[in-house]
């Protein structure tokens, strides 16, 4: 089980970043969906705006949706699993997120 996030521990992970974080988009597979759950809840009780796509409908809007949030985000926060590694659409979100050169945190 995975321990609850410390806000100066997942902030120095950060400490080269000269701006202010308040937005983070989480990239996962949906077979993670309740470990990211569970990351998305911590990291908003340390003060931060957290999106992630808790709503698999698929479709243009929600592929625009996706990208809009991406751009939007300040840490791009990719939570590695086999899955995700293997997915077609997380390796989408993250090439675009690279492309943007979002600030990356690997979970």
């Amino acid at each position: 089980m995975r321990e609850p996030l410390n806000k100066q521990h997942f902030e120095k992970s950060f400490l080269n970043i000269m701006e202010p974080i308040s937005k983070i988009f989480i990239s996962y597979h949906h077979f993670c969906k309740s470990e990211v759950c569970s990351l998305a809840t911590d990291i908003k009780s340390l003060g931060y705006e957290v999106w992630f796509d808790d709503e698999l409908s698929g479709g243009q809007n929600w592929w625009n949706r996706i990208l809009k949030s991406i751009r939007e985000c300040d840490i791009f926060v990719f939570a590695i699993s086999k899955e995700s590694l293997d997915s077609f659409t997380c390796k989408l979100e993250y090439k675009y997120a690279q492309e943007l050169k979002n600030k990356f945190y690997q979970f």
